[in-house]
């Protein structure tokens, strides 16, 4: 079965969350991110979280306009044709097969400078579909005249694969390129699956859990990637940390379960230490032979990441924090002490306003000057 994608609006919902805030997720796990903070220091101004796509598309098409003032991306693509002179390397058996000497043609491979490359593609895709979902008109249009310049560049339509984009390099003058393609995806992001027949595949509820449960972990880390003071020594994602064993063979190395950290905090001037785990799931379940309980997993794990630990630095100032998603009415938070640690069992109510779950995200950790 496959679907098109449409414009959403912000009343829709997707999984039971609102479209708004899928969005601000998809921001906030953005590489993007950065410019948009940065943009909205300057105006001193927050937008309406309705117009997010719109400030997408025109940091999209600054960075275009930039790109087209510079000259877009080139790459050197291998070509093989029949010519009247040589061009590059002959291709002895093709010449001969087809005796193409006696027609006066000869057989070349040779490469041949396009702007046809998948990050511009990509580019190009985002400014189409910046034209349907975008809300202000000035900005539709020039998407469209961007998109129609591009094309008549020689740059086709059609998105690149992902295969196509893992092998794109970025080389050290392509920080230009690098932030394109970034408000790209993100604009491209901003569309849900409609029951109108189209060429995208829709995911299954199985694959849209794990897609959701991957952009919650990814948002969390680049909100506090961002919004971290330079006090702060961030690392967000798969931070690991070793078990503090003294006396350890080779086997027990080999053995001891791994611990990976999702946002790991660490501040000299403080001297503190901050482990966030995010976990996709209700904060509370039923426990044994009790209705409301804290999941023992979760609990076991936060106390190893912090416990574990002991008499390394920092080992007297940490804290720990589980950090869940609700829709609706979110739990109370939770937060004690145990064993000279700070517990925190936390969640963030994507039903609420943009500025609410900011508010809550910077109130967990105080990380800004």
């Amino acid at each position: 079965m496959s679907v098109s994608l449409s414009a959403a609006t912000t009343s829709k919902r997707y999984c039971g969350i609102p479209i708004r805030n899928i969005w601000l997720l998809l921001l906030y796990a953005s590489d993007l991110f950065g410019e948009v903070e940065k943009k909205s220091e300057k105006t001193e101004k927050e937008r309406p979280l309705d117009e997010l796509p719109d400030i997408v598309a025109e940091i999209l098409l600054y960075f275009v306009r930039e790109k087209l003032l510079q000259g877009l991306t080139r790459i050197s693509q291998p070509q093989q044709a029949d010519l009247a002179r040589v061009r590059g390397k002959i291709n002895l058996l093709r010449t001969e097969r087809f005796m193409l000497l006696e027609r006066g043609r000869i057989a070349c491979r040779f490469h041949e400078p396009t702007l046809n490359t998948p990050r511009n593609r990509l580019i190009k895709a985002a400014l189409e579909k910046g034209a349907i979902i975008v809300s202000h008109h000035d900005i539709r249009q020039k998407c469209r005249d961007f998109a129609t310049l591009m094309f008549r560049m020689g740059v086709t339509d059609g998105l690149p694969t992902r295969e196509q984009l893992s092998r794109e390099v970025y080389g050290v003058n392509d920080l230009q390129d690098r932030r394109a393609v970034a408000a790209a995806q993100l604009l491209l992001d901003m569309f849900i699956p409609t029951t109108l027949m189209g060429t995208e595949a829709l995911l299954s509820p199985k694959e849209k859990a794990k897609w959701l449960r991957r952009l919650f972990e990814k948002a969390i880390r680049g909100f506090y990637r961002v919004t971290a003071s330079e006090k702060w020594d961030i690392k967000p994602g798969n931070v690991r940390q070793y078990w503090l064993v003294t006396e350890r063979s080779e086997e027990v190395n080999a053995l001891l379960p791994q611990m990976e950290l999702d946002i790991l905090l660490t501040s000299t001037e403080r001297g503190e230490k901050i482990v966030i785990d995010t976990k996709y799931t209700s904060m509370i379940s039923s426990g044994f032979r009790r209705e409301k309980a804290l999941k023992t997993s979760h609990m076991y794990q936060l106390y190893a990441y912090l416990n574990s630990q002991t008499g390394a630095a920092w080992d007297t100032n940490a804290k720990g924090i589980l950090l869940y998603p609700a829709v609706g009415e979110a739990q109370a938070d939770l937060q004690f002490s145990m064993q000279g640690h700070t517990f925190v069992f936390a969640t963030v109510n994507l039903d609420g306003t943009a500025t609410e779950v900011r508010n809550k995200l910077l109130g967990l950790v105080d990380i800004e000057e």
